[in-house]
């Protein structure tokens, strides 16, 4: 009876020894799948396509316009000879052909010159432009052109103002003037043209005109 009391005791006590054990071991199995959960590689997305830039069409630009010009009347001082010059004057002296030019002095504040040759007759609407080439030797740079219709007299609404790039301010630098007049810019250019005048400036000096040119502007096909 105690024989077999005392085995009894040896297994509990054996027993006893064995399950801390295995408990140590149950948590050990945890511990390192744990571990070895925190040591795996994370998930990798893989990095989106770039999108592709739009191909873009080069945007045609248009060729600029042509045009074409044919003179309607010119008065051309290098094809007259010496002497006087087809125009009257107010505040100008000394108005001649000289060398292929028409030269004159301003000696006021409003020098202007009108064209006397009687011939300066077209209608208005063939004229899209009117050139002019002028020296000044002033040291004022305001040009205005007057011109006349059948209905219209001389006026400040039937002229043209232009801002003049030389004048005799400018020294040694001085240069030729080639005055542009766009003539759709007076109400008045209608009709027909019936005369012309010119102010260089509106101070005293020297002048010098190579030619006054009416063009028509058509566009080039």
């Amino acid at each position: 009876m105690v024989k077999r009391f005392l085995v009894l005791l040896l297994i509990a006590s054996m027993l006893f020894m064995i399950m801390p054990g295995c408990a140590a071991d149950e948590g050990s199995d945890t511990e390192t799948t744990a571990a070895e959960g925190d040591t795996a590689p994370p998930d990798v997305t893989d990095a989106p396509e770039t999108t592709k830039a739009p191909e873009t069409t080069p945007k045609e630009t248009e060729p600029p316009i042509e045009y074409e010009y044919a003179t309607v009347f010119k008065v051309d001082f290098t094809s007259m000879p010496d002497g006087s010059a087809p125009f009257s004057v107010n505040m100008v002296e000394n108005l001649r052909i000289e060398g292929g030019l028409m030269k004159g002095t301003g000696t006021g504040g409003d020098p202007f010159t009108t064209y006397t040759g009687g011939d300066a007759v077209f209608p208005a609407e063939s004229v899209q432009e009117i050139r002019i080439k002028l020296k000044n030797y002033s040291i004022d740079y305001n040009f205005q052109f007057f011109f006349t219709t059948e209905t219209v007299g001389w006026s400040e609404p039937a002229s043209y103002k232009e801002y003049l790039d030389w004048s005799g301010d400018d020294g040694d630098d001085n240069d030729w003037n080639l005055i542009t007049i766009d003539t759709s810019y007076s109400d008045e250019w209608v009709g027909n043209i019936t005369n012309f005048r010119l102010d260089p400036s509106s101070a005293e000096g020297d002048f010098e005109y190579e030619y006054i040119e009416f063009l028509s502007k058509t566009v080039k096909e």
